[in-house]
């Protein structure tokens, strides 16, 4: 299965910094760009504190969509340097 890795940061956050080949949708744009995703694929999700990635993925999953959080990105960037 493919992976979709989704930051749901605000773009300016997203320009700072961001997990590699990860795509910018905003939390509040996730229902405007939803086709962006596919149901085929793990949509992997994070934001800054984790929060709001975790009700993106509720949104997402009853939607039938994979869907999960994987938390914060600056903890994120921490365990990938």
């Amino acid at each position: 299965m493919t992976k979709q890795i989704i930051d749901i940061r605000e773009p300016y956050r997203f320009k700072e910094g961001h997990l590699p080949h990860a795509i910018n949708i905003p939390h509040n744009y996730i229902s405007d760009q939803i086709e962006k995703l596919d149901k085929n694929n793990e949509i992997l999700l994070y934001c800054q504190d984790g929060k709001k990635s975790h009700s993106i993925e509720t949104y997402l999953k009853t939607r039938g969509y994979n869907a999960k959080s994987i938390g914060a990105y600056p903890i994120l960037k921490q365990n990938t340097n």
